[in-house]
């Protein structure tokens, strides 16, 4: 959820006071996590859930203007936030 939270203080929903609110959710998360591989994980599910709802348009441009079937821009948009 801090994730999506962190994705609705940019535009075009511009809730800024987000910006300070979202990470303290992903930092308590961390912090109750009982190893490092968990905070490991939390911290992928974190950026995954931010990066899939910020670059959700890269899936549109590359379908559109790339001529590429809409499940192949789909997965360049995941592979995009993998990397």
């Amino acid at each position: 959820m801090s994730g999506i939270f962190m994705m609705a203080a940019f535009a075009p929903f511009n809730l800024w006071l987000l910006a300070w609110l979202a990470p303290t959710g992903f930092i308590w998360a961390i912090y109750k996590t009982p190893s490092k591989k968990m905070a490991g994980i939390a911290g992928f599910l974190y950026g995954m859930a931010f990066w899939t709802t910020s670059v959700g348009w890269v899936k549109n441009v590359v379908f559109e203007y790339g001529n590429l079937p809409e499940t192949v821009s789909f997965m360049l948009m995941l592979l995009l936030c993998l990397f």
